[in-house]
């Protein structure tokens, strides 16, 4: 998933790490039980009502529910999400922390007009792609 993707802690934890306090996500308990449940669908919109294809087992044993639940600014996540912070925390990539840093500050997800996609679109109404835009990737020397 690139980085203006909505769904936050989609991750497949390969180790475990020592449990480490998530105190510091109490905000994010609070709006999780704001959200409302549904299905992701592959262009990254929720679709309420209806459950995903099952569940699955993290490497440690934890499973998830059926669905995914969507955020109010549009950013969708797992039901694993505070046990990855909690238990799996080295192998979040620092995008996933970007997210999360993105969802405390509220800033919005929306269907891009042209393909649908959700993203981070700021003053746009098209995503970086169908406007056109390349990205840019510098290198370091």
């Amino acid at each position: 998933m690139d980085d203006d993707d909505n769904a936050l802690l989609y991750i497949y934890p390969k180790n475990i790490d020592v449990k480490r306090d998530v105190s510091e996500y109490s905000w994010l308990k609070d709006l999780f039980s704001k959200t409302k449940e549904g299905s992701l669908n592959y262009i990254g919109i929720v679709v309420e009502g209806v459950c995903s294809m099952g569940v699955h087992t993290c490497i440690c044993g934890e499973m998830s529910t059926s669905v995914d639940y969507l955020f109010q600014n549009g950013m969708v996540t797992n039901s694993l999400y505070l046990h990855y912070l909690e238990s799996h925390y080295s192998e979040i990539p620092q995008s996933e922390y970007n997210k999360l840093d993105n969802l405390q500050q509220g800033v919005k997800y929306n269907p891009c007009s042209k393909c649908r996609r959700v993203k981070c679109l700021g003053k746009y109404k098209r995503c970086a792609k169908c406007r056109g835009k390349k990205l840019i990737i510098q290198k370091s020397s």
